[in-house]
């Protein structure tokens, strides 16, 4: 079952949302899309304290993955426009390096709060975080 969970709600909802992702972005525009994608990431962070049925709880999971690699086009797109063109390159490789400092950092984190706060405040944190990520992304400039 973890397996499943990780291949689907990570893999599977990431894969899916790419491709989309950067068609709103080019559309919509990165900002308006960046801001679309995290808005419901607070509330669906919550949402996992109130159920432990596993379908509901991967459901959850494969809509907050794939709303949130959905932001990665247009943040992406969104650097390089904003960089100077001789440091795109360098600028890009700084905004993925810092994704997979989260992907290193994250889980340590995630296992501290775990090992130490009861379960709901992981969740708490979490929206708090995807908050403040909301926040961040209505003070980028169009």
């Amino acid at each position: 079952e973890v397996g499943v969970f990780f291949s689907a709600g990570f893999g599977l909802a990431t894969f899916l949302s790419q491709i989309p992702g950067g068609i709103l972005a080019d559309k919509l525009g990165r900002k308006k899309t960046m801001v679309f994608s995290i808005s419901p990431l607070p509330l669906l962070s919550v949402l996992f304290l109130f159920t432990d049925d596993y379908l509901v709880v991967l459901l959850i999971y494969i809509a907050f993955t794939g709303l949130w690699s959905a932001t990665w086009p247009a943040s992406t797109a969104y650097i390089t426009e904003i960089s100077p063109s001789s440091r795109r390159g360098i600028m890009v490789g700084v905004r993925l390096t810092a994704v997979r400092l989260g992907f290193t950092v994250g889980p340590l984190i995630g296992g501290f709060l775990w090992d130490n706060f009861d379960v709901p405040t992981i969740f708490y944190v979490l929206s708090i975080l995807m908050a403040s990520s909301l926040l961040a992304s209505l003070l980028l400039k169009e």
